[in-house]
Parts: C-alpha cells; structure tokens; sequence
C-alpha cells in the first residue's frame, strides 16, 4: 500500500524542505534541494548523508520549525514536529499484506511489529518477493500512518529455516503484546 497522491504531494513538499534545511545548515553536501524535484533528481548517497545527520541532530527539526524557511502552514508543521519521533536504524521486513507492510525492529527489546505504507513503488517491488529482509532506513510518523522516507538500504543476506521460524515467534509475540503499530 502506498500514500495517496495527495499525500505524496505533501510528503514530497515537506521533506525536501526539511533536507534543505539540514544541508544549509550542516554543509553535508553541495547539492542543492529546493523543490520535490530536485530531491527526486539527488544522488541517492548524498540523500542518505543528509538524512542521517538529520537524525543524528534532531533539534534540527525544532530549529526548521522556529525558522521556517519553507513557510509552511501550521498543520504542515506540525507534521514535521511528530518527525522527531521517527525509528531509524535496521529493520526486518517480514510480511506484504493488504493494508502495509510489516517490519520488525532489529536490536530492540521487546520486538515491536509497524505496519508501513509506501510512498511511490509499493515496497514488494522496491525489496522483492523473498522475504523475510534486512533493510536500513527511517520510519516516519505521517499523519496517521507510518511510513518509510523511501531510503532504503537492503542488506545482502538470506536466512535459514532456523531464523525464519523465530522471526515468525517474534512476530506473533509483538503483534499479541502491541498489535501491528499503524500510526
């Protein structure tokens, strides 16, 4: 499942701006981001750098907010501001169904199970079919779904038998303590 073009639209105006931000302020990279555009134009890698110390730096989020050099709406921001709570780090990707997909969080006690939606490709095309899948990337509240900020790093690894049946008990252990988190 993926964001509905008005959502990608809205997605595509925010985070762009957000990254700007961080690369003016950071000098991460000399790629300019203005516009959606030019996001979707950038090197992957140097996307990623931005990224990542973003999250590194999250009062960087407060500081766009105060600043707001994209002048955006309130509702905008505050869209933005529930950005400082996103996931980073490796995640497994474990089922495709209907509504989202379901990751995993890798390291973390207890396993917690998110249900993330897409934003261009759904992200079977983007992973493929073999499952389950070692990815790093952000996972970001976005109004009342999650989603993946489409950065995906998947790792080159395949797992036995023996991994695949405790993801599966890790799954059925997080979807009975927390539900699948949707939002």
């Amino acid at each position: 499942m993926n964001l509905n073009i008005d959502e990608l639209r809205l997605f595509y105006n925010l985070y762009p701006a957000l990254l700007s931000f961080v690369n003016r302020k950071l000098e991460v990279t000399s790629e300019p981001i203005s516009s959606g555009a030019e996001y979707l134009s950038m090197p992957r890698e140097a996307l990623v750098a931005i990224r990542d110390a973003l999250f590194q730096r999250r009062e960087l989020i407060d500081e766009f907010i105060a600043e707001n050099p994209a002048r955006l709406a309130a509702d905008d921001l505050e869209i933005v501001r529930e950005w400082r709570h996103a996931l980073t780090g490796t995640f497994y990707v474990f089922r495709y169904l209907k509504k989202y997909t379901v990751f995993l969080n890798s390291g973390d006690e207890p396993k917690k199970a998110y249900g993330v939606l897409a934003l261009i490709e759904p992200l079977e095309a983007v992973i493929g079919p073999r499952l389950p899948c070692m990815v790093k990337t952000v996972l970001l509240p976005f109004r009342d779904k999650i989603i993946s900020d489409g950065l995906l790093m998947q790792y080159n690894v395949i797992f036995g038998g023996g991994t695949k049946k405790l993801f599966n008990e890790e799954y059925r252990r997080a979807k009975e303590t927390f539900g699948i988190i949707t939002s």
